[in-house]
């Protein structure tokens, strides 16, 4: 897929910080987790997800706006039921919380962006188990 028709890399730093930003308050929400999940928390933990998934795809970071984009279905999921936020449901997310880091420190170095494909099919997985429907 093609880029973007306009600069990017002057966006790069906001992308950064901004993407940053999100990752830590969901990761903040997953520290929560642990209290019990509500509607209210994973709610958020949703719109910090659906926020990196836009970022990302609008700079063009692909397999950075799909890996947010799968945890992002799953927080849909848990969404409708909130009582199967278990510890191994956390664990995946705070991972996938930990991988999009890293997708975010590489894009801002220009490096090359991590491989978390074994990741989305986990999470890809898990969705469509709690779902009972095919993965995407």
């Amino acid at each position: 897929m093609a880029g973007p028709s306009w600069d990017t890399s002057r966006y790069l730093a906001l992308f950064a910080g901004e993407a940053a930003e999100h990752l830590d308050g969901l990761g903040k929400d997953v520290v929560s987790l642990e209290k019990g999940a509500t509607p209210a928390l994973v709610d958020s933990m949703f719109r910090h997800a659906h926020s990196v998934k836009g970022m990302a795809s609008s700079m063009a970071f692909e397999a950075t706006a799909k890996l947010a984009h799968r945890l992002e279905d799953l927080l849909d999921t848990l969404r409708a039921d909130v009582a199967r936020v278990d510890s191994s449901v956390a664990d995946l997310i705070l991972q996938t919380v930990d991988a999009l880091g890293a997708h975010v420190k590489a894009a801002a170095a220009n490096e090359g962006l991590p491989d978390s494909s074994a990741l989305v099919t986990k999470l890809a997985e898990l969705n469509s188990s709690l779902t009972g429907k095919p993965m995407p």
